[in-house]
């Protein structure tokens, strides 16, 4: 696996923030104004397709153009202001949470967060609500009610929702039969794979497979 990992500089994110959000006035009478520190959230992010496109673009280009200190520092600034606009709808997602206190809320966030990433890294294992609630240190119908409100779906609409998209993946791109797929899916049997399947995008896996065959032709 090869990753690609940027380092920004000290109060750099901060800085860009202040763009962002200050007034035009503000900006020109005082443009260097401190801000308080940004808590970035500790948690796994969904896949952003802008930042995606950016982080590609800065890896592929920066051979030729590492020497360019101006591209350098644009690429940076445009990352930030990505990842920043995430920040914000995190935010926004910890004030949807039922808590008088802040600090109540954003512990209870992180304790979603690690249920999410639980979720997220074992959905083609058998889990239960015990097994996710106690991972995030939260009983389990307080991690329904708050996971739900976080995510607009339950626990186990989620697990379906990453089985399927693995699903059409391994049925579209892998050679493996349906009772291989099943078991790498975490079901245990082809027919309760089907179903599933079924039931959550109307044929079969066997059609689904047939369809992409002949779209391919």
């Amino acid at each position: 696996m090869e990753s690609f990992c940027l380092f920004f500089k000290k109060s750099f994110a901060e800085e860009v923030l202040r763009t962002q959000n200050s007034s035009p006035d503000n900006l020109l009478s005082d443009p260097y104004k401190d801000i308080p520190s940004i808590g970035f959230y500790e948690k796994t992010y969904d896949k952003n397709v802008k930042l995606t496109s950016l982080l590609q673009t800065f890896k592929q280009n920066l051979d030729s153009l590492k020497e360019e200190p101006l591209w350098l520092e644009e690429q940076f600034h445009k990352v930030m202001q990505e990842i920043l606009i995430e920040h914000q709808n995190t935010i926004k997602e910890v004030e949807s949470l039922h808590a008088l206190r802040a600090s109540t809320r954003e512990e209870i966030y992180k304790r979603i967060s690690t249920a999410h990433d639980y979720i997220r890294a074992f959905y083609n294992q058998v889990i239960t609500l015990d097994d996710i609630a106690k991972i995030a240190c939260l009983s389990p119908n307080h991690l329904l009610r708050n996971y739900n409100k976080i995510y607009g779906r339950t626990p186990y609409q989620h697990i379906s929702e990453l089985r399927i998209i693995k699903a059409k993946e391994l049925l579209s791109e892998s050679s493996l039969n349906m009772t291989g797929i099943t078991f790498e899916l975490g079901f245990s049997n082809p027919v309760s794979f089907s179903k599933m399947f079924k039931q959550h995008t109307g044929i079969s896996p066997l059609q689904f497979r047939k369809k992409v065959i002949l779209d391919k032709k």
